[in-house]
């Protein structure tokens, strides 16, 4: 159940020629390719979020470099330099179960919340706007501030600098060299499609299932093989899981954080909270922005 460096070229292969393939698409002929590209580009930022993921884990390639170079690319195409995914996702998995001392979960802590927020939350979950990929994004990936707070040795917030100010760097010499129009054209309509894809798969890995909250108070974290019960397994049609790289089998990556996710199908554990895709949609759709983001299933019935 260990990583293979030929998987993982294989996967960093898929994610390149389809990206390669969509700008191509997207940039050249008329309306019916720019739509191929356009969903060809999509499937790639999507695959290229999954291999951030695999790299973060050491689980893309065997050898350590190679998924340190890849995490690099991969976290250019999704948004998210790899300095503070690594560090941040190890932080989710050391204190999955606790839902205030995660800090991908944290922000939705149950709580009393504003009018207007409220009002945001409910129209932004309505028109179904990808709004939770790009505020995951920031406050954990971004937010300098508080990923010093989250990380504070200085080896660390160091490293995190020079993650996060290096790919703006990057991002600043692709504006300055790739005219604004061709970057628009390329990508107008296929970002936002993989953030709204993102918010699908992401907002079913844990929003509610059941969770504690440490309320200041020192906590023991739940080891990988007790974290099934606090994870989902959102199940997305066979083609589209294996493109994803297992992504969508997620109770059993948290109890096997160090199995490659194209490994996990091999795996036979059991998987109770798994749920078709389809099912989840049709069970979120009936809830409020706010009931689904914050509230718990012992309220809302939700419990898938």
């Amino acid at each position: 159940m260990r990583p293979t460096d030929t998987a993982g070229w294989q996967h960093l292969a898929e994610a390149s020629v389809a990206t390669g393939l969509g700008l191509l698409l997207s940039l050249q002929g008329g309306i019916a390719s720019w739509l191929i590209g356009q969903l060809l580009l999509t499937a790639a930022l999507l695959k290229w979020f999954v291999l951030l993921h695999e790299a973060g884990h050491g689980t893309l390639f065997a050898r350590r470099r190679l998924n340190t170079l890849a995490g690099h690319l991969a976290g250019f195409w999704a948004g998210i330099a790899y300095a503070p995914w690594r560090r941040v996702h190890a932080l989710h998995h050391r204190h999955t179960g606790w839902q205030d001392l995660d800090p991908t979960t944290a922000t939705l802590v149950p709580r009393p919340l504003g009018r207007w927020h409220r009002a945001l939350v409910n129209l932004a979950w309505r028109l179904q706007l990808p709004g939770f990929s790009l505020i995951y994004r920031w406050q954990n990936f971004w937010h300098l501030r508080r990923l010093a707070t989250l990380l504070p040795q200085p080896h660390q917030r160091a490293a995190i600098r020079r993650g996060v100010f290096g790919l703006l760097l990057v991002y600043a010499l692709v504006l300055g060299v790739v005219p604004l129009a061709t970057l628009v054209r390329a990508f107008v309509l296929a970002l936002p499609l993989s953030l709204w894809v993102q918010d699908f798969i992401l907002l079913g890995q844990h929003t509610h299932r059941p969770t504690g909250l440490s309320d200041g108070q020192p906590v023991t974290p739940i080891p990988p093989a007790h974290q099934g019960v606090f994870s989902r397994s959102v199940l997305l049609p066979p083609w589209l899981s294996r493109w994803l790289v297992g992504f969508d089998l997620h109770e059993r990556h948290h109890v096997h954080p160090l199995v490659p996710g194209y490994r996990l199908r091999d795996l036979t554990d059991a998987m109770p909270h798994a749920v078709h895709w389809a099912t989840w949609w049709r069970a979120t759709r009936q809830l409020s922005g706010v009931d689904f983001l914050y509230g718990r299933s012992a309220d809302t019935g939700l419990a898938l």
